[in-house]
């Protein structure tokens, strides 16, 4: 019964560190990490190469066809269209709480003040400081890449409607 008793005693300190590493972060941590992360300037910084893809993918479409002045006011009101709906939709405003629901479900307290160790730590620094350039190039690299995907994608497509309409 002895045993029992310090069983007893002693499960409370052996069950506090499992529960410990679960505490859910405070908002006030999470809004510091987004901070010190910057991840605001990174969704702007995306949101102004989007201005661009879409001029890209615009071209790609048209493949090379030359346009009338009014096509392109057309195509230049949809892709302002766009763009100030993804401004909207996707701008920090609605993507802050997003961010936090997120981090909150997938981080613990300990996690989230181990990243904000590292990232106001001179590598972490560096780390945020250079991240916009590693997208940039990330991107450019992806949109390099997109234009022959998406005419692969298209005689893909193509053959299937073609063989669709054998088909019937």
């Amino acid at each position: 019964m002895s045993k029992l008793k310090y069983l007893v005693l002693l499960l409370p300190f052996l069950a506090t560190p499992i529960f410990a590493e679960g505490v859910p972060p405070t908002e006030e941590s999470l809004k510091q990490l987004l901070a010190v992360t910057e991840v605001r300037k990174l969704v702007d910084g995306m949101m102004n190469q989007m201005d661009g893809l879409m001029k890209n993918a615009v071209q790609q479409a048209l493949q090379g066809k030359p346009v009338t002045p009014k096509e392109q006011k057309i195509l230049d009101n949809m892709q302002g269209k766009t763009i100030a709906l993804l401004r909207q939709e996707l701008g920090w405003e609605n993507l802050e709480p997003l961010y936090i629901r997120v981090y909150h479900d997938s981080f613990t307290q300990d996690e989230v003040d181990g990243m904000l160790a590292f990232y106001t730590s001179p590598p972490g620094a560096a780390v945020v400081k250079k991240m916009p350039v590693v997208m940039q190039k990330t991107m450019s690299e992806m949109q390099t890449r997109m234009g022959p995907l998406m005419q692969k994608l298209q005689k893909i497509q193509q053959e299937s409607i073609d063989e669709l309409k054998s088909a019937q």
